[in-house]
């Protein structure tokens, strides 16, 4: 079955497959065969038991008369799921959330039900394998760390699950390390160009492993935390291109003169290099103008008119 209409994704679909996906399926000729399949269980070394999680995807690329019904019901391993009638150029989809029982083989069964005048079908399914992370996640004060920035900024990226783990799915811009022996560490943070605004949060000072941090071409605001000068492993630190005011923290400035951290802080119109540089232009000069103005205005009005002689009193 096939259509070339645009197949719509519910308001609601938690997974939006591909208009060009759902305008496919397979189905059978009659309502008395039944669509079926299988996929075998691939244990590995360090996961003998591997659980499995369908999804299936379904759409009516039909339209119906008043009198057809076209109704199924999904069966795996004789576990049988709710029926189903697909709504007309719409896609939608069931799962499980726990993964399937075990079993060394997991067959498919697509099955129309009495009530069905039309045969049953198929757009798509997805299989994924579920992967055990204990004792191989983030460490729990990166995770904290990360999540309250995700949090404070309402970070509008890929960022859900362990940050770091499993390594083909750690959180868009995040670098990590990882070790056999210990949990994964954030090394790096790019979060430039992201519309973070607000200060800078002082949970990235909990990030003690990170070794680079982008915040640059967003709308921070605020003075730069001091904290961050103590994050022992950070390297380069890119603040270019927001609205940073104040001066750069002597801890941060220490590390810029020993050659431990480079620091980015081009076209943050309200930012100074130290705290002297902060001070108004030519405070002690405006200082001492405003006491030679002010003393020729006092001479002028406190000098007095001249007294008449005595003699011409006497005279008047």
């Amino acid at each position: 079955m096939s259509t070339t209409e645009k197949v719509q994704n519910l308001r609601s679909d938690e997974f939006e497959a591909p208009s060009k996906v759902m305008q496919m399926a397979i189905t059978t000729r009659n309502t008395s065969n039944n669509i079926t399949f299988n996929w075998e269980s691939q244990p590995q070394p360090r996961d003998p038991s591997p659980g499995y999680i369908p999804i299936v995807y379904f759409s009516e690329l039909q339209r119906l008369s008043s009198n057809a019904v076209r109704e199924f019901l999904l069966g795996i391993n004789g576990e049988v799921w709710p029926r189903w009638r697909p709504d007309y150029l719409y896609s939608d989809y069931s799962y499980r959330d726990d993964p399937l029982p075990a079993s060394d083989r997991y067959n498919v069964s697509i099955n129309a039900t009495a009530n069905s005048t039309l045969p049953p079908f198929i757009n798509a399914i997805e299989v994924y394998s579920v992967i055990s992370t204990t004792g191989v996640g983030t460490h729990s004060s990166d995770v904290s760390a990360i999540t309250d920035v995700k949090v404070k900024y309402g970070v509008k990226k890929n960022w859900a699950g362990d940050p770091c783990s499993p390594k083909n799915f750690a959180w868009d811009g995040l670098t990590c390390s990882y070790a056999i022996s210990s949990r994964s560490r954030i090394t790096g943070v790019n979060i430039s160009s992201s519309g973070l605004d607000g200060d800078i949060s002082s949970s990235f000072a909990n990030l003690k492993a990170v070794q680079y941090l982008d915040l640059s071409h967003n709308n921070l605001t605020g003075s730069i935390p001091d904290a961050l000068s103590q994050l022992s492993s950070l390297t380069v630190l890119d603040l270019t291109s927001n609205q940073l005011s104040g001066s750069i923290p002597d801890g941060l400035l220490k590390r810029i003169k020993d050659g431990s951290l480079s620091l980015r802080h081009d076209n943050n119109p309200n930012l100074c290099n130290n705290a002297d540089s902060c001070k108004p232009p030519n405070a002690e000069g405006k200082s001492k103008l405003a006491v030679y103005i002010a003393v020729p205005v006092v001479l002028v009005v406190a000098i007095p008119a001249p007294t008449p002689p005595a003699e011409h009193s006497e005279y008047q």
